[in-house]
């Protein structure tokens, strides 16, 4: 029956768990779906331990997604005994009793789902395109390129270069925004400080971004920048570039750099939430050759030495990366010069200053000395 309704049946079949792994270890690459009877174990009645087994080798095996069945003649006694051990690794249940054309039917449609460019593509690029989705417009704009990536369409090329620019562009505003990185300029600027680990106001602390990946971004601009516009004097010229070779590996090799920066920028989001993150850039002045100056003030008692400043949007006092309490009886004001005392009553906050700063401590008056 499965013959006749068009399906390609492999002419030796397992009857055991044993002869299935083989089966599958050597035929996984060729493989469009697997349908098992739930009493796998022919030698014992009612013995689900093959089934339990089939459910372990389909992770093993799931280097390509193949949906697997199960037809079984002991339905309501197989889903009470093995349903969560077992089943939810498999896509359907089907009864014998009810006959075999529903099963084929959903063969059918599984098998051309998981075979479509769509489903491949979030199969495969599962994490990259969560890491894109954290910034609203990007999966989409990502999946589109995937999809187009998957083509041969060399004539579009240049109408995708802009839009994975785009994604890039958005990653580094909200870099910019938590903190990740410091406002030091567009994205040529962004990636010569990235590249460099060095800035005339910015400081690197701790690398940021990994040498290689800093480099990609280098090439990612280049090409992005030149393959996205149709004006002459372009000096790589990209555009010239796809249509003398006619097809889209270069636009390719920059989608793949895009896709790294959104891993990127989600491992940086999930360090930032972290309760002892620390940020990764500092300004220069702050710990460049006072680093001894720093540590007599805290021997001394003070966490800080630095100027009042207020933010306008907020109203908050601040100085440094200290949340202040709002001045009472004169005891600061903007511009003022303070100190601060080093206290178990100063308590955790969390906003950023109009620099760009994270505040990561409040202080109380009784702990603000001016000087």
């Amino acid at each position: 029956m499965l013959r006749n309704a068009g399906i390609k049946v492999l002419d030796q079949g397992a009857h055991d768990v044993n002869e299935f792994e083989d089966q599958i270890r050597k035929y996984w690459y060729a493989v469009d779906a697997v349908v098992t009877d739930a009493n796998i174990n022919l030698k014992v009645k009612e013995d689900f331990s093959g089934l339990r087994k089939v459910s372990y080798l389909i992770e093993k095996y799931n280097k390509r997604p193949i949906p697997f069945f199960v037809f079984t003649g002991r339905d309501s006694l197989m889903r009470d005994y093995v349903y969560q051990e077992a089943l939810d690794k498999f896509v359907a249940v089907f009864e014998k009793q009810k006959g075999i054309e529903s099963l084929i039917k959903a063969i059918k449609e599984i098998v051309c789902k998981v075979n479509s460019k769509e489903f491949r593509i979030r199969n495969n690029y599962r994490k990259e395109l969560e890491a894109a989705s954290l910034i609203s417009g990007n999966e989409e704009t990502l999946m589109n390129a995937l999809l187009y990536g998957y083509s041969e369409d060399w004539k579009n090329t240049e109408d995708y270069f802009n839009p994975m620019r785009n994604i890039v562009e958005s990653i580094f505003s909200e870099c910019k925004k938590y903190g990740i990185i410091p406002d030091v300029g567009e994205l040529n600027q962004i990636s010569r400080f990235l590249w460099n680990n060095d800035h005339e106001t910015y400081i690197v602390t701790q690398e940021i971004m990994p040498k290689p990946l800093a480099r990609g971004l280098w090439y990612f601009l280049e090409i992005t920048q030149d393959g996205s516009h149709k004006k002459e004097g372009l000096w790589l010229k990209v555009g010239d570039y796809v249509r003398e070779t006619q097809n889209i590996n270069l636009f390719r090799s920059v989608l793949y750099i895009a896709m790294d920066l959104c891993l990127w920028y989600a491992k940086c989001k999930e360090e930032i939430s972290q309760p002892d993150y620390k940020r990764k850039w500092e300004r220069r002045g702050i710990s460049i050759g006072i680093e001894r100056v720093k540590e007599e003030k805290r021997i001394q008692g003070y966490d800080c030495e630095g100027v009042v400043k207020k933010n306008e949007e907020t109203g908050r006092f601040y100085c440094g990366r200290y949340l202040l309490e709002k001045p009472k009886d004169g005891r600061y004001q903007e511009g003022d010069t303070i100190r601060i005392k080093k206290s178990e009553e100063n308590t955790k906050g969390c906003f950023l200053n109009e620099d760009g700063d994270k505040v990561d401590r409040f202080v109380y008056l009784c702990n603000i000395e001016k000087i």
